[in-house]
């Protein structure tokens, strides 16, 4: 929704050159030992949008659109993990996408089967690796009357797994999942077809539970292969750290307190190029810093924990 917003703002502007910024950023999170737990994740994703975009040009006219009130997903007042309601939580996902596909459908003055045959790059919010490939199959089946076999086939044409296959490693970054999803989808994408990626016809599916879903087309703009060359998405993917299993036990023991934390903290080393938390104020305010300014103001053997890091920011 806040892309859509950036999008409608800059259409009723009237400044020439005016641009905005969306960002993305979540932690999936649940409890230990719940069937939640393997999808857990981190992430963040900023998105540059202006009135001439260089890499996809959306379709406002034609966003279709699905809501509704169910409790499949929520996080208790004061709970650090989120609740799920794991199979009630997926039929609610199939039924929102239907219903924001056929809205689109109804806006764009196409039919479902047109719509699903003329889309050539497909991506969908990716809670966890098979959940958008699950969804894919029933409204192609429902649609096109697609046996696993062709779904497979329609989908690998489409770089859907390219988009998706990537995100098993990274896990669930709730509203950033479709957009990081269609990152690597791009990237790949760029890397078989070059120049002909441009033009491309995109449908895309953004969700969150409680819910909402949003349907959204558009088309590869014939800048993007010169946004594309300056990717290394498989450097971005290799830039992760090992952890051990006491490592995590501590992570979701958290968050503690600020003399819990300086203690965890004392004598761990911070990566260069990152950003960290330094300090939490006894008003429970936090100090991030990075790690450029550890030599200006820390004592030697003082830098706070990698544990608590945010991860490098890649351009």
């Amino acid at each position: 929704m806040a892309l859509l917003s950036v999008a409608s703002m800059l259409q009723t502007s009237n400044l020439p050159g005016e641009s905005g910024i969306v960002m993305a950023s979540d932690i999936a999170r649940y409890d230990t030992e719940s069937t939640a737990e393997i999808t857990q994740g981190a992430g963040a994703v900023a998105m540059l949008v202006e009135s001439s975009p260089k890499l996809i040009d959306l379709d406002l006219s034609t966003v279709g659109y699905h809501s509704q009130d169910v409790d499949d997903f929520f996080r208790p007042l004061g709970s650090k993990t989120a609740r799920v309601k794991g199979r009630y939580s997926m039929d609610c996902y199939l039924e929102s996408l239907e219903g924001a596909f056929l809205d689109h459908c109804r806006r764009a003055g196409l039919s479902p089967q047109q719509a699903l045959t003329d889309s050539e790059l497909v991506m969908l919010h990716t809670p966890f690796r098979n959940m958008p490939e699950s969804a894919m199959q029933h409204l192609l089946e429902r649609h096109l009357g697609f046996t696993n076999g062709h779904t497979e086939s329609y989908l690998r044409d489409r770089g859907f797994y390219q988009g998706v296959d990537p995100l098993s490693y990274i896990g669930n970054t709730y509203a950033g999942s479709l957009y990081l999803a269609l990152a690597f989808l791009l990237y790949h994408r760029f890397r078989e077809l070059g120049e002909r990626i441009v033009g491309k016809r995109v449908l895309l599916a953004s969700y969150g539970s409680g819910n909402t879903m949003i349907i959204q087309a558009g088309r590869v703009m014939p800048q993007a292969p010169e946004v594309l060359s300056t990717w290394d998405l498989d450097q971005t993917l290799a830039a992760h750290r090992p952890a051990s299993i006491e490592d995590y036990d501590l992570w979701t023991e958290g968050p503690y307190e600020a003399a819990e934390h300086e203690r965890l903290n004392l004598g761990r080393q911070v990566p260069a190029d990152c950003f960290y938390l330094a300090s939490i104020r006894e008003d429970g305010y936090r100090d991030y810093r990075h790690a450029a300014e550890l030599h200006d103001w820390l004592p030697q053997g003082e830098a706070s924990s990698d544990l608590h890091r945010s991860r490098p920011v890649h351009s």
